[in-house]
This record gives structure tokens, sequence and C-alpha cells, in this order.
């Protein structure tokens, strides 16, 4: 890529040459006697050098300098050059670097502007069918969800430290055939994301996942998560939350976060966890039992056999409201082989089991699992690369009562850039 654009710059600037041009060079010209004059003709015959812009080589016609710089440039950006010819090559490359520098450096900036942003992110194609029964009343609702997301995130670099960060989310919803109102654009993330060795910070609008994938919360956050240690990995975050999806039992509103997250690679099959998630708000007095109730979550991540991964967490919440309400939880999978993104025809298979009480989460990554306990199971399938395809089925029951059951099948393409 550098060559080509090098190569670019630098037949665009000999197509600009001029005679008049030259004269006001600040380099001195090169005499026909020179000895890189004649090796430059050399390179010529042999096709390696094609002179000015117009392919040709004017070898009656004094050179300057930076007229030689030129050539040499276009010819470096060849490929599959003889060796005589290369050596010829680096040999001019030496006696005139300076003069290549100076247009090295032009060229040079042009490409870091240029890669200094980069762009990654996603589309998916959601359909989901899901049935929730009441056995009590007899009852039961049915809904589908045909939706299509796509995700953007830009990576800026300032420094060798620090980058801007921005994820944007458009979601649009395929069930209706209006252009008004099927649609929702909005950031998920903004921040500033600083790395000095083993000390990493994230400050801004974070789209945030607890360590556990998201079991106990995904969820937009304005703050800063703060991540160090070496063997024992910290993540300690200050924070606030808002966002209108959250349930009514976190108080509806904006509310102050604060998480520490521990790691720790026990050995080199296993990883152990642990968590405490404080909220704050005076609300949650209501509807939790205390304005700063606290989430609290021990979990690993081991491989047991070859291609067979096994994970577990348990969650535990405080401050309950009443003596019935459940405020334990437990979240367990198992995973077969994994697929890769860049290697069509690779899959894998899983099987989950989530007993999420409502008290023990702040916002799940997966909804279905809230305020249920059962079982999931699943595969992913890569037919081209970048694009993986994911079947799921759930089914549930609600923890506070096991006569309302749930059960979900949703199919998803997703294809990453």
């Amino acid at each position: 890529m550098k060559k080509t654009v090098f190569a670019l710059a630098a037949g665009l600037l000999c197509a600009a040459a001029s005679p008049a041009l030259a004269a006001n060079n600040p380099f001195q010209d090169v005499p026909k006697d020179h000895w890189s004059y004649d090796a430059v003709t050399q390179l010529a015959a042999d096709g390696i050098l094609e002179g000015y812009g117009d392919g040709n080589f004017r070898g009656n016609q004094a050179l300057t300098r930076y007229e030689m710089a030129q050539m040499i440039a276009r010819a470096m950006a060849k490929e599959n050059i003889p060796a005589a010819d290369q050596n010829l090559l680096d040999k001019l490359a030496a006696e005139y670097q300076d003069e290549l520098k100076n247009l090295g450096v032009r060229v040079g900036n042009l490409e870091r502007n240029a890669d200094t942003t980069k762009f990654s992110g996603y589309l998916y194609l959601r359909e989901q069918n899901q049935h929730i029964k009441n056995k009590h009343t007899g009852k039961s609702t049915r809904s589908t969800v045909n939706r299509a997301w796509f995700d953007l995130i830009s990576q800026s670099q300032v420094n060798k430290n620090w980058k801007v960060v921005t994820e944007t989310n458009t979601i649009v919803d395929l069930n209706k055939d209006k252009t008004d109102d099927t649609y929702d654009l909005y950031f998920a993330s903004m921040f500033a994301d600083g790395t000095y060795g083993k000390f990493h910070t994230q400050l801004g609008r974070i789209d945030n996942f607890s360590q556990d994938g998201g079991v106990v919360m995904h969820n937009p956050i304005s703050g800063g998560k703060f991540t160090f240690g070496n063997k024992l990995r910290t993540t300690l975050t200050a924070a606030r939350v808002s966002c209108s999806s959250l349930p009514s039992l976190n108080s509806g509103e904006s509310f102050d976060f604060g998480a520490a997250e521990l790691a720790y690679p026990a050995s080199k099959a296993t990883n152990l966890y642990g968590a405490f998630y404080q909220l704050h708000d005076d609300k949650f007095k209501a509807t939790r039992g205390s304005e700063s109730p606290n989430i609290y979550t021990l979990g690993f991540r081991s491989t047991i056999a070859k291609n067979l991964v096994l994970t577990g967490y348990y969650l535990k919440a405080s401050d309950t409201t009443a003596a019935h309400t459940k405020d334990t939880g437990w979240f367990g999978a198992l995973e077969y082989r994994r697929v890769k993104l860049d290697q069509p025809g690779t899959w894998s298979l899983y099987t989950k089991y989530a007993n999420i009480p409502e008290f023990t989460q702040i916002n799940l990554d997966t909804g279905h699992f809230r305020d249920y306990k059962g079982f999931e199971v699943g595969g992913f399938y890569i037919p081209a690369k970048n694009i993986r395809a994911h079947l799921r089925y759930y089914y549930g029951k609600n923890v506070e009562d096991t006569a309302i059951t749930k059960n979900l099948v949703r199919g998803e393409v997703r294809i990453f850039f």
C-alpha cells in the first residue's frame, strides 16, 4: 500500500514537472558525466525506470536531483525487479536519500493521515418468534422480531497511547412497511481510549459489558473504566447509567453505577472471575429495599477437554424488598468447538442454563433470560469469510411464578467488515 501511494504521488509530481519548475528547484543539477546519470540510463533501458510522466526518458536533457529522486521513487515502487537492477537502484537510493526523504515525508504524511481512522463493524439480519404462556389464565402472547441492525465502529489514533472510539447503532424494524418510525439511530459509544503498558482506561460514553459477557449488564455508561494489573487484572468503573429500555425496577431514570471486577488465570486452561457492582439512586429504596443495592458474582471459564469449554457464574443480590423475592442467580454454558470468521465451514454448538432473577442483573445482553430460568441450545456456522449464521432455541419458566413459560426461536445472519 505504501509503495503504491508513493509511486502514485511521484508519478503526479513527474507529470507536473516543467523546465520553469526545474529551474527554480532548490537542488543542484545532475551533470551527464555523474555516475548516477549512467545508472538511470541503464535502468531505463532495462524497463525499470519509466522516466517522465509520459513514460519517456530523455537522455539528452539535463536532470535536477529532484527529478532524479522522483524517477527513483517510481522505480522503487515496482515489484519483481532483477537482482542486478535492484542493486543499482539501492545505490541510487543511497545517493539521493535526502531528496527521497523530502519526497517521502510529504507522501508519508498523507498516508499517516489516511490511516489514523479505521472503521469496522457489522450488519445483522434477525428473525425471532417468541411465545409466552400463562397457565393461570390460559392466555398466551406471541411476538415476532424482524430486524436489521447496523453497528459502525470508528477508531481514530491520536498518538501511540491514545485513540478516540465511536460506535453508532442503526436499527430498522423490517416488519413495518412505512418509512417513518421504522428505524432508530443512536451513539452507543464515544470515548477516549488510553493505554500505558499494563494500564488501560476508557473515558466518556462506553458501551459497557460486565465481565461475564453481559449476564449482569450490557448497557451504555457515562464515566470511566480503569484496568490494571499483570496476572490479577482489575477493572474499576465509576459512571452514570441511563437507558429507557432498562427494567422499571432500576428506577426508570439515570443512576450512579460503580463496579470492581477481577480476573485471574488459575492455569493455562482455567480463568477465575469475581465482581462487585453497586447501584445508587434514592428510588432504589422502593424497588430494591436500599438506595445502594449491590450485586456480587463469582465465575470461571475452563477448557475441560479438546474443543470443549465450560463456563459458570454465581450471582447474588442484596437488599430485596420482600422475603420471597429471589436474590440468587446461576448461569452456565458448555461450548463445543469454536467458529473462525476467516475460515468458511467452521462451526460450533453450545448449550446454556440461566436462572436470572431480576434483582441479580442490571440490563442483560440476552434479554430473554431476564427473570426466567431455563435452557438454550444453539449453534454457529461460517458459510463464507466474515459471515456468521446463528440459530438458537430457548425454553424457560418465570423465576417467581413457574406457571408462566416462555419459548423462543431466533435465526440471525451477521456480516462483519
